[in-house]
């Protein structure tokens, strides 16, 4: 009964909200949209078709409506979140995006670019660490335990960086 009767106070706030036919037709047509967005992420990151949930919905229609980023920066930023994590997580994809988007990029190359710099950066950075204690004759262990793991996560991404800068530019999504 409570689920029926929140639902049924739903119904009613969304009726007194659509009072004429141009709020309906904007409804339907901000609906209309973010389900096309929700399709063209989800096909494009092969999630099999289903019905979408409501955070879903909402970061697809920010990305692809919203910000008008392009669907190859989606996957891009699906892989980075599945090499990391494991799992698609649409928050941490969202985060990716976000610090692209924030940054004024909204495709994939220049976000490869970005990625590349941002790699270099840190290795410099290693390197920097690394001379400053070989002269202090002792390694750090923080270092040791979680430099090692960026370190190897820096060269994946770098040679995947130089393969897809490599390709035409066709993603393949099979592989």
């Amino acid at each position: 009964f409570n689920d029926m009767y929140w639902r049924g106070r739903q119904v009613v706030k969304a009726a007194e909200e659509i009072d004429n036919f141009e709020k309906a037709e904007k409804k339907i047509s901000a609906l209309t949209a973010k389900r096309r967005a929700w399709n063209t992420v989800r096909s494009a990151l092969e999630i099999p078709e289903r019905k979408a949930t409501d955070s879903e919905l909402k970061y697809c229609d920010l990305w692809i409506n919203g910000q008008h980023i392009e669907v190859e920066l989606v996957r891009h930023a699906y892989d980075k979140c599945i090499n990391k994590n494991g799992k698609l997580s649409f928050a941490y994809m969202n985060g990716i995006i976000k610090r692209y988007y924030e940054q004024g990029i909204t495709d994939v190359t220049s976000a490869l670019k970005l990625d590349e710099q941002n790699r270099e950066a840190m290795e410099a950075r290693r390197l920097a660490r690394n001379e400053t204690q070989g002269k202090s004759g002792r390694q750090s262990e923080v270092y040791s335990e979680t430099s090692a793991t960026d370190d190897i996560e820096a060269i994946l991404d770098a040679e995947w960086a130089k393969e897809m800068a490599s390709s035409s530019g066709d993603y393949n999504y099979d592989d």
